[in-house]
């Protein structure tokens, strides 16, 4: 959907429908379950840096019994493993949040929750870097020099944390805008623990170039998003983006260019729920998408021409409206996909199509293709690569001889 833009493949590891986390995930009550999600998704996320993709989408659902005790340690764990997973494998992380849903309750609902995770995990992170570089440099090393070397250590992780945002997600609590989500989750800062420091040793002549190149390249936790549509507070239908909320489609991407990251923003239609050709559902997505940042294009042209900058989401809502009519009218710079090239493409691989009855009727897939969950013996026996396997093993052997030295 972007061609020009230098981006790599999106890998998720959707672990929605695995058998063993209808029960429980990362942040279980039960140790057992803890432990073979923190490996599964460990492994997902090596898989990803073996892909070279850019970051993997991590669900919050399905925590088991902690996530209805507020007092709980559910978030502190959570916060753990987002802290371990950058540190052990370097990849970024985008966090899909949802209000609710059928099987669970969910504590991030929002945007706003989710920047919170991301400024916690990443100030863990930091704190971490920091009191191992005390601990190498002694005690009495000079403050500068400790944080000179901590911000630098650091750098390779600083806004590694983001953010996934689901339009129907967003609709399923009332008054929240995607728009509005988008917006926040751009302009959400990074911690300023980092920001501030690197800016006070850059006045006291330390080298902190690493640092700087850093933050100035820094363009908000926005990495990913699901486009659809869906009723306000009624379910998650999945429904094709621009279905029901046309407007604030287009005003999520306004978001985007005016800040100047809408290339650097990965999309992925999610039609989980969708009945009908789902290839053709997809690509009608893709119009959908592209029709809404050609009229967001056409939004910012009259704000140039007309508006002498100022943000057309800062007018009147009459205003709005008839600026965003004649957005629609103007010439649109895109190219409309025909959903009928879902048809012809079946037609020449020789395929017929094939609807789904259910979700979750045929149990979930693993990755070499058994059905169903391998059980708790060998939860790295699934891995494509046994090269990441051993890495995976490494890595999990060297925490945990840390944990008990610690302990």
């Amino acid at each position: 959907m972007r061609p020009a833009a230098p981006r790599g493949g999106v890998k998720t590891k959707n672990l929605f429908t695995e058998t063993l986390f209808k029960n429980g995930g990362i942040t279980a009550d039960k140790a057992d379950i803890r432990e073979f999600a923190y490996l599964r998704k460990l492994e997902g996320i090596l898989w990803g840096a073996q892909d070279d993709c850019d970051f993997q989408v991590d669900w919050l659902g399905q925590d088991g019994a902690y996530m209805f005790d507020e007092q709980g340690p559910r978030r502190e764990m959570l916060v753990n493993y987002y802290a371990d997973m950058l540190m052990l494998t370097g990849q970024k992380i985008a966090i899909e949040y949802k209000p609710g849903d059928p099987a669970i309750f969910m504590t991030e609902s929002d945007v706003e929750a989710c920047v919170s995770i991301c400024e916690d995990v990443e100030n863990l992170v930091y704190q971490r870097i920091r009191e191992q570089v005390v601990i190498e440099m002694g005690v009495k090393a000079p403050w500068a020099d400790v944080e000179t070397k901590t911000a630098e250590i650091f750098s390779q992780f600083a806004g590694n944390m983001g953010i996934n945002i689901e339009d129907a997600h967003v609709y399923l609590k009332n008054g929240q805008t995607v728009a509005n989500a988008v917006e926040r989750a751009i302009k959400a800062p990074m911690i300023g623990a980092y920001t501030s420091n690197v800016a006070i040793l850059k006045n006291a002549g330390m080298d902190v170039s690493k640092s700087v190149a850093t933050i100035e390249a820094y363009k908000g936790r926005l990495f990913h998003r699901h486009p659809n549509d869906a009723y306000v507070a009624n379910g998650d239908p999945d429904l094709i983006p621009g279905t029901v909320h046309e407007n604030d489609l287009i005003l999520s991407c306004y978001q985007e260019q005016k800040t100047g990251v809408d290339q650097g923003i990965t999309y992925e239609p999610d039609l989980f729920a969708v009945r009908g050709d789902p290839l053709a559902n997809w690509v009608e997505s893709i119009n959908r998408v592209n029709y809404a940042h050609a009229v967001a294009s056409n939004l910012l042209q009259i704000e140039r021409e007309e508006l002498g900058g100022e943000s057309i989401v800062n007018r009147t809502p009459t205003e709005q409206s008839v600026y965003m009519r004649r957005a629609k009218e103007m010439p649109l710079n895109y190219k409309e996909i025909d959903v009928g090239i879902a048809a012809e493409y079946r037609k020449e691989i020789g395929k017929p199509m094939t609807y789904t009855v259910g979700p979750f009727e045929n149990g979930p897939l693993m990755p070499n293709g058994a059905q169903g969950t391998t059980g708790l013996e060998n939860p790295l026996a699934t891995t494509r690569d046994p090269g990441v396997a051993r890495l995976a093993a490494n890595m999990i052997t060297a925490m945990a001889t840390q944990q008990h030295q610690q302990s």
